[in-house]
């Protein structure tokens, strides 16, 4: 089945916006657990999910700029924002990434250890039985 375009703006918004409130939610448990137990592993993952987050809202303006219509200077649109808000997520996850793996070698070379309570554990045994 083939959607045009106002059809997949829709539920590309739509999609967006569910996930934005979701990560939002689940990064703030995330971030909590994480905190709370000095796991720089929950905190990684905590500000993966928030930058799911801000890639939605990306997600959202890019859908909106790739939806005008041709114009006389741009007769074929402007669907190509697809592929610059799509490089532009990639470019944010390699700074989030960077960031989270410079911080583990730094952890690594201190011998600094995470202090896991039960909130991490239920955490992570609930995201565990969600991939698995």
């Amino acid at each position: 089945m083939s959607l045009d375009n106002p059809q997949r703006y829709k539920l590309g918004q739509q999609a967006a916006i569910v996930s934005i409130v979701g990560n939002i939610l689940l990064f703030l448990v995330k971030f909590y657990a994480g905190k709370v137990s000095d796991s720089l592993a929950l905190m990684s993952d905590a500000w993966h999910t928030m930058s799911d987050s801000l890639s939605s809202v990306v997600l959202v303006v890019g859908l909106f700029l790739a939806n005008r219509p041709a114009t006389k200077k741009h007769p074929f649109g402007f669907g190509r924002w697809e592929n610059i808000v799509g490089i532009f997520i990639a470019f944010i996850l390699a700074i989030v990434a960077y960031d989270f793996l410079r911080s583990s070698y730094e952890r690594f070379l201190h011998k600094e250890y995470a202090h896991f309570g039960m909130l991490a554990i239920v955490v992570t045994e609930k995201e565990n039985k969600r991939i698995n």
